[in-house]
């Protein structure tokens, strides 16, 4: 009961405020198995390009690795990433379609890798191949590009072992959740062949009404050593789901509407979403003489969604009677990227530096096609058994035939080289140095449409040099301190969209001070980081207020911030993981004006921005009981945040509590495995994230699932 006072502490931290406001005897037959290394740390990491420890790397950073993953019943990146402080989930289009992300205050929408390579595809991601989840925060153009303004996401593949190894899951839950899980891998005797495949099946209904999802994928890996120094793989990801969109439930005023958070607002004839996301990887990597290694890597990449969207819309609050829209949409995206790197490592006991250097070339097609319904039909919010309306025969969109409402085209080109050096100044000090130059080339095409014959043709080519730098001062072995600079840049094609105003400027900008400190306790069974922020946009994209057909690059963004974190088993019996972020956020200057909640124009300047909670926060923690059993459990937290650039709407802050149990045990060659993963213990109502004041995305009430695993 001791933690008691801990949790009503964080509870009081995180609740609403007003707006503004021991190791077994061994056995012959059967051993213990839960007690293995479930240390919820990483050691290694692909971040950073250098192949520096988290310790020497002058940066914040958090690694999520599968074991932590497990743990917590984690099988979507969005889930994971309940685990990263400074990591807010966003609305994307049906405030559930893709992975919607912001970090440190900024949209994190196409800041998405796959093992150090762009896959920005919108999809939901699925951990089933996953070996750990790493987190960059801050700008990082240097690392990977265009984007990453408030920092990236890498998720890092399994790959096969020296030893077979394998598992099967197989997870029951709440809301008809069905799940089988399978993954396998290990070398092919005698031919220097390593092989892996992991797979999945999962179906799934909702809390909300008329959802569910049935989603599967397989991942299969070949990895081959070709002579004495040469090796070469190749990888597949094909991942597809089909389910219903969903809007989740609108904003009466300033929060979300008090009704069922299951209730739902949709058309009962025809919301579905299939996304088919297949994804072709293959590279080499030649070790040199003299530490030097050679490296490049091939990705073909091919995300195909279709869906009928149904976006709510304005409410009449005299009225209670919600707008609704509808349309018939398809998008498709093609990627081609290739990266070659050469890297140095000295040898131990020489001077520490490291080198990477490298090219990086790509394309992207994208293409998205929409048709609208017409005479849709109103719904009342307050509804609680709401007439759940159909559209045949109304108007309803049910091809991409002939003309359509919105037809945009895009080819992207873009060419970066970098490099990247750490040198090792004195025993006690290293310095970290880098500088990418890149040229982003956009091709946009729009229409015709219905209407009009005409289409529009737009070109925008960007060149940036993003440089970085940074000092760690180790005093001690066990104890780093660091300070870095860093940048990014966000040209108007980013996203694939451009417009006759976003063509005539140049990329937004940003910068990004910290400083921060780094240690290990318990010899290094357990770390510990702090970091103090400044993150610094200029040039943010706004309107003319002079002429509102154009744009500017006037606007300035910025964000100040305080970020703590820990992960490891500080004893034998111990695990944990957590970490705090407290960030302010604000329009420091700004022409742009916004509509309020309750219709007025305001200027955004001066205004705090928009999905960025004063304080956030998770902590995992297990307990290894002995005889195989285990306990555990976390909190998830949130302060409130505004979502509306008007600041007039905010979801609630709010504090979840989960728990888990486990049983583990080896017999007959099988380590046997039980888990019970409860969330939401106190059935807490809160929101994951909102579009503007329209609508938010409500989170999940009370649940569980209980998930029985072999593994060899």
């Amino acid at each position: 009961m001791r933690a008691a006072p801990g949790v009503a502490l964080a509870a009081g931290l995180f609740a609403e405020d007003a707006p503004p406001a021991a190791t077994p005897p061994p056995g012959e037959r059967v051993t213990v198995a839960a007690e293995r290394e479930r240390d919820f740390k990483a050691d290694e990491s692909q971040i950073g390009k250098l192949g520096l420890g988290s310790q020497d790397t002058p940066q914040s950073t958090t690694v999520l690795p599968a074991d932590l993953l497990q743990s917590a019943g984690a099988f979507s990146l969005r889930d994971a990433l309940r685990l990263a402080p400074g990591v807010t989930l966003a609305a994307g289009e049906g405030g559930r379609t893709g992975d919607s992300l912001t970090i440190r205050g900024f949209a994190a929408n196409s800041d998405t890798y796959l093992d150090g390579l762009k896959d920005n595809g919108q999809y939901a991601r699925d951990t089933f191949f996953v070996e750990q989840v790493e987190v960059v925060k801050g700008p990082s153009a240097v690392l990977f590009g265009r984007g990453a303004t408030g920092g990236a996401v890498n998720l890092v593949s399994r790959r096969p072992g020296k030893a077979w190894e394998g598992s099967a899951a197989v997870t029951v839950g709440s809301e008809q959740l069905q799940r089988f899980q399978a993954g396998a891998g290990g070398p092919l005797a005698g031919s220097g062949v390593g092989v892996r495949l992991d797979a999945f099946w999962q179906d799934a209904g909702s809390f909300r009404d008329r959802q569910e999802t049935r989603s599967w994928g397989v991942a299969p890996l070949v990895e081959a050593t070709v002579g004495e120094r040469a090796t070469v793989w190749a990888q597949l990801l094909r991942q597809e789901q089909s389910g219903s969109m969903d809007y989740g439930v609108p904003f009466w005023y300033d929060r979300p509407a008090d009704v069922p958070i299951g209730q739902f607002y949709g058309f009962a004839d025809d919301d579905f979403l299939d996304t088919v996301t297949t994804v072709w990887t293959g590279g080499i990597r030649y070790r040199l003489d003299g530490g030097w290694e050679w490296r490049d890597t091939v990705r073909v990449g091919d995300y195909q969604r279709d869906y009928r969207s149904g976006p709510l819309g304005a409410v009449n609050k005299a009225t209670g009677v919600m707008t609704r829209s509808q349309a018939l949409r398809e998008n498709t995206q093609d990627t081609l990227v290739n990266q070659a790197e050469i890297s140095y490592q000295s040898p131990k006991g020489a001077r520490k530096v490291a080198f990477t250097g490298g090219v990086e070339v790509g394309r992207e097609h994208y293409e998205f096609r929409s048709r609208s319904s017409t005479a849709v039909p109103t719904i009342g919010v307050f509804a609680y058994d709401p007439r759940l309306t159909w559209t045949t025969g109304r108007g309803r969109a049910n091809d991409l035939e002939g003309a359509l409402d919105a037809w945009n085209r895009t080819d992207t080109t873009w060419f970066g080289v970098y490099g990247h050096l750490a040198v090792e100044l004195v025993p006690t000090l290293t310095a970290v140095a880098g500088l990418r130059l890149d040229r982003f080339d956009a091709n946009y095409v729009a229409g015709p449409v219905a209407g009009s014959k005409t289409e529009t043709r737009l070109t925008r080519d960007d060149s940036m040099a993003s440089p970085r730098a940074g000092l760690v001062y180790e005093p001690i072995p066990a104890l780093s301190l660091y300070a870095s600079y860093g940048t990014s840049f966000n040209p108007s094609a980013e996203t694939f969209s451009l417009s006759t105003a976003s063509a005539l400027v140049g990329p937004e900008k940003a910068r990004s001070y910290e400083v921060g400190a780094k240690g290990a306790l318990f010899d290094d069974a357990l770390q510990l980081t702090a970091a103090a922020f400044r993150i610094d946009k200029t040039n943010v994209r706004q309107v003319d207020p002079y002429n509102t057909a154009l744009q500017t690059i006037d606007g300035r963004q910025v964000v100040d911030g305080l970020e703590f974190g820990a992960a490891g088993s500080p004893t034998a019996w111990w695990s944990v993981h957590g970490g705090l972020a407290l960030m302010q956020g604000e329009v420091v200057a700004s022409t742009t004006t916004a509509t309020d909640i309750y219709g007025r124009t305001v200027w955004t300047e001066g205004m705090d921005l928009t999905n960025l909670p004063s304080a956030s926060g998770s902590l995992w923690t297990v307990f290894r009981l002995g005889l195989g059993f285990e306990i555990g459990g976390g909190i998830f937290a949130s302060a409130r945040r505004w979502s509306d650039a008007a600041n007039s709407a905010y979801l609630p802050g709010y504090l979840r509590a989960d728990a888990m149990a486990g049983w583990a045990a080896r017999a007959g060659g099988v380590d046997w495995r039980a888990q019970l993963n409860l969330m939401n213990l106190t059935d807490a109502v809160y929101y994951n994230s909102a579009n503007s004041n329209r609508f938010t995305d409500p989170g999940a009430p009370i649940g569980g699932q209980l998930t029985l695993s072999a593994g060899f």
